[in-house]
């Protein structure tokens, strides 16, 4: 067992399926890895929870590991959030983007903190063959990233927002610590050590390649997931998010879904690309309607990965950023 592979199995000593998601921790340990290393090109069909864009070699030792898992013989039957449901709007995906791209720059988006707050869940591929969850239960997500350098994640249980919790223990009272992780600035799992530009477009594009290691033949959907990433890290100000409302009308196959409600009752408009992993899911990125402010995020399961035992289309992820006082 060579050393990347041992700090892998200490970081997740329970190998899971490759899609499912990784805790917090597991994020910073694979993370810290990761910072050894130059970026390298990405592999184009693996993205984990944090949305991590691994090198290509580092993946694929890594996918090895991860595999283990057989397949389940009966699939377990795994509760999601409803999908989204979207009005129509008119217009071109750059014409729409360029409009939240205006209404950003002219907003008041000033980040106030540097702390972090969402509403994120995950579908769970690791439950027990045959059996069934009946209820969806978010994760309330603290991160806090201090001048010196160190920072802090801490989880909480969230409510349960949908079906119906069949006992008392089924499920940990809302508010309830699930994890709490603290870091030295030599330990700091953050990726983003310098603010996204707010220039243009173009130098947002080259400030994610340049961390990531993008190339010619990197997806939409892995900048869909980088922008994730940043987001995690980073409260867009106006300027910062114009630049990337320009950024994503200059990717090729971006399509706009139209209006909606977000997951935390927010209006948004939806922007949307199905380019990652050969199309088997739709990545996609909610704008506030008003303030063009990044709201949220989610991935969608279309269906056609062996590996995957969900119906489609189902959510398979979500994030949703709280402002901030």
């Amino acid at each position: 067992m060579d050393d990347i592979e041992r700090l892998i199995r200490e970081a997740n000593a329970a190998p899971v399926r490759r899609t499912s998601s990784l805790s917090p921790r597991a994020e910073a340990d694979l993370a810290a890895i990761l910072s050894a290393s130059p970026p390298i090109p990405a592999h184009r069909d693996l993205r984990w929870r944090r949305r991590l864009i691994w090198g290509s070699a580092v993946a694929a030792a890594i996918a090895v590991i991860l595999t283990v898992t057989m397949p389940f013989a009966t699939p377990p039957a795994v509760a999601s959030p409803p999908l989204l449901t979207f009005i129509p709007v008119s217009g071109s995906p750059s014409t729409v983007l360029g409009r939240l791209g205006e209404v950003a720059r002219s907003s008041i988006l000033t980040p106030t903190s540097s702390v972090i707050a969402s509403e994120t869940w995950s579908a769970d591929l690791t439950e027990v063959a045959g059996t069934t969850t009946t209820f969806v239960q978010p994760r309330e997500v603290t991160r806090t990233y201090h001048p010196d350098g160190s920072a802090s994640i801490v989880t909480l249980a969230g409510s349960v927002r949908w079906g119906t919790v069949p006992n008392e223990t089924a499920a940990p009272q809302p508010g309830t610590v699930l994890e709490r992780l603290d870091f030295t600035a030599a330990e700091s799992p953050r990726l983003f050590l310098t603010p996204p530009p707010s220039s243009s477009g173009e130098d947002l594009r080259a400030y994610l390649g340049g961390i990531f290691g993008f190339t010619e033949a990197t997806t939409t959907g892995e900048y869909f997931g980088a922008v994730e990433n940043l987001r995690n890290e980073w409260e867009l100000d106006g300027a910062q998010t114009a630049a990337l409302t320009e950024m994503l009308a200059s990717l090729p196959d971006v399509s706009i879904l139209g209006e909606v409600m977000d997951r935390l009752g927010r209006p948004a408009i939806a922007v949307a690309t199905s380019t990652r992993a050969h199309g088997t899911f739709e990545d996609v990125l909610l704008f506030d309607k008003e303030s063009g402010a990044l709201l949220a995020s989610e991935e969608i399961y279309l269906g056609g990965d062996p590996d995957i035992s969900l119906a489609s289309p189902s959510v398979f992820n979500y994030v949703a950023w709280k402002a901030q006082p």
